[in-house]
């Protein structure tokens, strides 16, 4: 008989409380198997996800894939319409009948299980592992328990013992007076997979990094959902867009049309996007390139998106390793990459990276 932990939720985006979730289970028992359930159309909440059912499901597999005996489901999406959780319990009940199932909930949702559709089949049906989602919030977890137990009979409730990490994707959707839920639904429909999960990782990185080098998270978690925001067009929509708007090219940034999204990026953040912040419209407008003078928003957003998690080629993991120890001397290392690479393969060197590397060696030496 094996056991089988189920976590399910709408996932829009994914984020380390879930992750802190899933870990304080592990932790608290062993289970054959883990089964991530993204919601298709989720009963309780008014909001639609603004992220697709794929990219959702990816990102899953992207922040959970090392864990032993995982699966990202789409049972929901295949059943279609709004999934009651009894639903997905009773199709994997019926699949695995010789399983103990576990449902994993945070607090938030422990505290008003009996609200929930056919409460009493589910405490009936499977165990409650119940993980803390806000500080302090252990006694009220302990009476519900003990509620529950008196009303109701239960196959079991386990809480987990770990601290709670307070994030919430409502939370994270909301940055920016919504400005994030709108970079959000645009790298859902105009991205392809690839590239959301590029951009997803790049802002998660940077927000986790932030505070270690006391830049604003969530300015750090904006400017990694916009950095790329005009990446999904061709370069002749690129220049198009920057001769409508204003935006000045010059030959050395015709010569480097891979660049050109760090171009137009601001511009179709602002007017499009609604950004406003102009530190994020600054570190999005040089995430390629660099710049002299860059701040430590800009040397963040440069850093992470050629370093986050996602990124696999040569000498990666030395760059990934000195940016997180010391942004600037990384930052430093990632130019002289970009330097060397470029001429090994007798590609055009736009001067700004030649200009963003000589202003930190200048930096550096001036400050030891």
């Amino acid at each position: 008989m094996g056991k089988i932990l189920l976590f399910g939720g709408t996932f829009d985006p994914p984020h380390m409380g879930h992750r802190h979730l899933v870990d304080s289970a592990l932790q608290q028992e062993s289970f054959d198997r883990v089964f991530l359930i993204p919601a298709y159309i989720p009963p309780h909440k008014d909001h639609h996800p603004s992220l697709s059912f794929e990219v959702r499901k990816w990102l899953l597999q992207d922040r959970f894939g090392d864990i032993k005996g995982l699966e990202v489901l789409d049972i929901e999406q295949q059943r279609g319409g709004k999934s009651y959780t009894i639903d997905t319990v009773t199709a994997l009940q019926d699949q695995y009948p010789n399983d103990i199932l576990y449902l994993l909930i945070g607090s938030d949702m422990f505290l008003s299980f009996e609200r929930w559709y056919c409460a009493e089949q589910l405490l009936e049906r499977l165990v409650l592992v119940v993980g803390s989602r806000f500080k302090g919030d252990r006694a009220r977890l302990d009476a519900h328990k003990k509620h529950l137990e008196k009303q109701y009979a239960c196959k079991g409730i386990l809480l987990c013992t770990m601290e709670a990490v307070e994030c919430a994707s409502s939370d994270l959707r909301a940055a920016g007076d919504g400005l994030a839920e709108r970079a959000l639904l645009h790298i859902s429909t105009e991205f392809d997979l690839k590239r959301a999960r590029h951009i997803m990782s790049v802002a998660d990185y940077a927000r986790t990094l932030a505070p270690r080098f006391g830049i604003n998270s969530e300015k750090a978690y904006l400017a990694g959902l916009l950095h790329d925001c005009t990446k999904c067009y061709p370069t002749e929509w690129q220049i198009e867009y920057a001769k409508k708007n204003g935006i000045a090219l010059s030959d050395e940034d015709i010569a480097s049309p891979q660049i050109l999204h760090q171009l137009t990026a601001p511009h179709f953040a602002s007017h499009t996007l609604g950004a406003e912040d102009a530190e994020i419209l600054s570190a999005i407008g040089c995430h390629t390139t660099g710049k002299a003078g860059m701040s430590e928003l800009d040397l963040l957003i440069l850093f992470a998106d050629s370093c986050e998690p996602l990124r696999e080629y040569p000498n990666v993991e030395n760059l990934r390793k000195a940016g997180e120890a010391d942004l600037k001397k990384g930052a430093l290392m990632l130019l002289e990459h970009t330097v060397h690479y470029l001429k090994s393969k007798k590609q055009f060197l736009h001067p700004q990276t030649v200009c963003a590397r000589d202003d930190l060696i200048k930096e550096l030496e001036k400050n030891g």
